[in-house]
Order: C-alpha cells, then structure tokens, then sequence
C-alpha cells in the first residue's frame, strides 16, 4: 500500500462512490462507465497517488472524463449499487495495490453487478478481501 494514499483513501472511496452514483443519475450505463473510468488517465494519476487527483470533488472530476465513450441506457438504475462500485473499486485499488485498468479486467462491472447482492451486504473492506482472495490476490 501506498502510504500517501493512505491520507486520502476514506474521502476518493466515498468521493468516488458518489461519482458512480451522478454517473447513474445522468443516465449513464453503471457497467459502462465503470470500464470506462477504471482505464481513464484520472484514475491512473489517482493509482498513482498524485494528491490533485486524490482530492477533485465528483462534479469536476465527471467533467474530465471521456463520457462520449460511456452508453447511455433508459433502464432505472440503482443508485445505491452504484454507489457501493465505485467505493469498492476504490477500496480493492488501496488493498490490492493492483492499477484499476488491472482489476478492470479481473473483477470486471459486469462480474461485480452479477454479486452485488452477496458481496454489499459485507462490510466493503471484507467484501474486496473475500474476492481478493478468491481471486488468489492476498492483501
């Protein structure tokens, strides 16, 4: 783990967290742009711990995102699960150590929406220790 992340880390997994859940709210397929941000450079300067980074608030950071590359969908999406993906998300980076393009092919949005209802009712830190493992990660 990266000691200057750990400064940072409870404020980017509730930030990002609320992130996911504007994405939803503006329409955005929660699968897509999950993929989408997990390979963007601002997650990758965020893996990095670069502190501007680590600290843009959700409303400026979708505005530096590439959303052109994100389907939209017209189905009512889950604001709560889009919530707890970007947390997690967030989480799995800081524990695993692993670049969020990584785990974007690892635990892709699609494997985690098809868990959700096991994996949200753990506590978030358990959640990602549980599926490192099972992904023969160790943290």
């Amino acid at each position: 783990m990266n000691d200057r992340m750990d400064l940072y880390i409870d404020d980017l997994a509730e930030d990002q967290g609320v992130l996911f859940t504007k994405a939803v709210e503006q329409g955005f397929d929660l699968c897509s742009f999950a993929n989408m941000y997990l390979r963007s450079s601002p997650r990758d300067f965020m893996d990095k711990c670069y502190p501007y980074w680590m600290t843009l608030i959700p409303s400026i950071l979708i505005d530096k995102l590439p959303l052109s590359e994100v389907q939209k969908t017209a189905e009512w999406q889950d604001t709560w699960e889009a919530e707890w993906f970007g947390e997690f998300y967030a989480w799995y980076q800081y524990l695993t150590n692993i670049p969020s393009v990584q785990i974007a092919e690892s635990v892709s949005p699609e494997f985690l929406h098809a868990h959700y209802n096991v994996l949200h009712d753990l506590d978030i830190k358990l959640a990602v220790k549980k599926l490192a493992e099972f992904r023969g990660v160790s943290i």
